[in-house]
């Protein structure tokens, strides 16, 4: 009995120690992150950074008195008018400011593919499936949602099918915005849960991004459904069933991984959470189950998608491109996408061939830039690409080859006469975001919480890490835009509620 409670007390021990170590690093991570964009912001946008530091000054002069006089009743009816006007808003938006079915980017050839194979049973760009199998789930849901609306209106068009794919990612955003708000109201009452609902609802980039049936957008209530499960897997006490939420849990996060491999970062995060808190015995069986349930789930998933598409090993071998691709894309000049590095990659004829032609690269950029060079790279051009952004590329997408013209194109897309407007309050929204997280992540040092917000915070540096490593992209953040939101409000309530004896 001894020998089983001075295991659990250092079982314990080091999930305490890995808290603090994680608590401090994730404060440096992202006041770095903070520093560099609010420096990008001023430099491009001055007015933003003005915005940002006068709504922080109201905040600290009179947030705290404004908080204690909000009714709980009146901020949720508030809430649910606002959620009304935001959800028709966003839903003009989506379909005012669609783009052409011929877009260039992912999202123009996944719709005009899933759209043919519907009409025709026949696909013709194997290849870009075979380079890029990550896309093949996107693929097949939205083939399958066209088969049925064909079923239902047989000589719809391809405008309509498309018009199709945009209902459904609005109510992917729809539905992680429900979900989110269902899992604070449960976790922190209806009063946070109101005021952190009426805040996300003031994220643009979610509507601009509605219109785009892709990963971005379907992965949301992936993410934010993982840390439903995970918040009723502990509120369910001691009880038997609350393992059917983990398993739950865990199959949201294997088909996550699958439509975006970043998604399974929530995952992760579950998994350390159930680590710190100190119980071997639950840790091990939770790791267990939640290993074998995304094991089978994404084994059943491969197991559809190859039957559905028959791409096979030759396929896979002659066309499909390695992790390396994207470790050497993130060293290139601009850290992200760039053809040239596509090309590149295409012109070796096996796997091997071209993982090996990555290395060299990746090498050859490296030793050209050096340590020091390299380091800059990462956390500078990285980091100002990554999060220097408010509207996380949602007006450049929308700009490329729109549908048809839309008086709304002058504010919202990037090239518009009146973007500047827009840019300005995304660029404040943004700036705020960042220093709240920051400051929450500060006060976490101190306080060192174990619960739902620990597995969010480490979600949203698992992501930021791992894009200082992989090629990236401003929209690679919308997928954890809620998550970022909640740590905001989270550091917000953290200073409201905040007593003079904890000042001192």
């Amino acid at each position: 009995m001894e020998i089983k409670e001075m295991r659990e007390r250092n079982w314990k021990k080091i999930g305490r120690k890995y808290l603090g170590v994680f608590s401090i690093i994730s404060f440096i991570s992202f006041l770095w992150i903070f520093l560099v964009a609010a420096y990008q912001i001023f430099i491009v946008n001055s007015i933003s950074v003005f915005i940002s530091v006068g709504c922080c000054a109201v905040i600290f002069l009179y947030g705290r008195k404004s908080y204690l006089y909000l009714n709980e009743d009146k901020l949720e009816k508030l809430y649910f008018i606002l959620r009304v006007l935001s959800f028709l808003f966003m839903l003009y938006i989506a379909w005012n400011l669609r783009a052409s079915i011929y877009s260039t980017w992912d999202y123009g050839a996944i719709l005009n593919d899933s759209i043919q194979i519907a009409k025709t049973n026949n696909l013709e760009r194997y290849a870009y499936y075979a380079r890029y199998p990550n896309n093949l789930l996107l693929l097949f849901i939205l083939e399958k949602v066209f088969r049925i609306v064909l079923i239902i209106v047989p000589d719809i068009s391809v405008e309509g099918l498309q018009s199709c794919s945009i209902i459904l990612s609005f109510v992917c955003v729809q539905l992680a915005i429900s979900i989110l708000y269902i899992t604070l109201r449960q976790l922190w009452g209806k009063k946070k849960a109101s005021l952190t609902g009426i805040v996300l609802l003031g994220a643009a980039p979610l509507y601009l991004y509605a219109t785009f049936a892709y990963t971005d957008t379907l992965s949301l209530p992936l993410v934010v459904g993982q840390v439903y499960l995970y918040a009723k897997f502990k509120s369910e006490g001691k009880g038997k069933e609350r393992w059917l939420f983990l398993i739950l849990g865990a199959i949201l996060g294997a088909i996550g991984f699958k439509l975006k491999m970043t998604i399974a970062f929530v995952l992760i995060a579950i998994i350390i959470n159930i680590f710190i808190q100190g119980d071997l015995k639950i840790f091990i069986k939770s790791v267990a189950l939640i290993c074998v349930t995304g094991v089978v789930t994404i084994f059943l998933m491969n197991s559809v998608l190859l039957r559905e598409y028959k791409i096979g090993p030759e396929l896979k071998d002659q066309y499909q491109f390695p992790y390396a691709h994207w470790v050497m894309m993130m060293l290139n000049d601009s850290g992200g996408y760039n053809q040239e590095d596509v090309d590149y990659t295409e012109s070796f004829d096996s796997y091997k061939e071209k993982n090996e032609a990555d290395i060299y690269k990746i090498k050859e950029r490296i030793k050209s830039r050096g340590i020091a060079g390299t380091i800059k790279h990462i956390f500078g051009v990285k980091i100002l690409r990554t999060w220097g952004l408010g509207s996380m590329g949602g007006d450049d997408y929308i700009a490329r080859l729109p549908a048809y013209k839309n008086p709304l194109q002058s504010i919202f897309c990037q090239d518009g006469k009146y973007h500047n407007v827009y840019l300005i309050y995304v660029q404040s929204y943004h700036l705020l975001m960042l220093f709240w997280i920051a400051y929450y992540l500060l006060v976490n040092i101190q306080i060192q919480e174990k619960q739902i917000e620990n597995v969010v915070v480490t979600s949203v540096w698992g992501l930021a890490a791992f894009l200082c490593i992989w090629e990236c992209n401003s929209r690679y953040l919308v997928q954890m835009l809620p998550l970022l939101v909640l740590v905001m409000m989270r550091g917000i309530y953290k200073f409201l509620e905040k007593s003079k004896e904890e000042e001192k």
